[in-house]
């Protein structure tokens, strides 16, 4: 069903290996998702402080509250930011996203894959990749022509790629119309 994947060739200087463009996007999918998680996270939790802030100021200046009461509320509001830092930093950054998270996050927005990416790209919690022959042409290769297609299916060749690390800053990723 799945081809097993092997290890690419070295590049000759550095020693490191290439990654394939896949991973590449995997990468930097993974680290827009983290982006968006975090700014997201934070700006809920800024608008949230300054305006709960804003409230409590309001309600001390309009009904001059005691110094205990101040201490009371103050704690309160310390205790609900870290709760909600908790809840919308914390916990959405630190869970790990995988591969198979990502290609069904991207079939749930392009329902015209209708689970072809799931099926076609499966990656081992080792970072071992396989690859469904059968259904590369449909995932991979629907804008070439057919003579293409049955090429590249033909070259497919098996890959590991270790475990696909989320990185600040993802190697560019190659131009398609590029040679080579």
């Amino acid at each position: 069903m799945s081809q097993l994947l092997e290890p690419p060739p070295s590049s000759s200087a550095s020693g490191s290996t290439s990654s394939h463009p896949l991973v590449v996007r995997i990468t930097r999918l993974r680290a827009r998702v983290r982006a968006v998680l975090g700014l997201y996270g934070v700006g809920v939790l800024v608008a949230t402080a300054v305006g709960s802030m804003f409230t409590l100021m309001l309600l001390d200046y309009m009904l001059r509250l005691p110094a205990a009461v101040r201490l009371v509320f103050l704690v309160a509001w310390i205790a609900a930011l870290g709760v909600m830092a908790w809840r919308l930093l914390i916990t959405p950054l630190s869970t790990r996203l995988t591969d198979q998270f990502l290609a069904s996050r991207v079939e749930n927005v392009n329902k015209n894959l209708s689970d072809e990416l799931m099926s076609a790209f499966v990656a081992g919690d080792d970072g071992a990749m396989s690859v469904d022959p059968a259904a590369a042409p449909a995932v991979f290769y629907h804008d070439c022509d057919d003579e293409l297609t049955a090429t590249a299916v033909s070259h497919l060749r098996g890959m590991a790629f270790g475990v696909v690390q989320d990185d600040d800053d993802p190697p560019p990723a190659p131009d398609r119309d590029s040679p080579g």
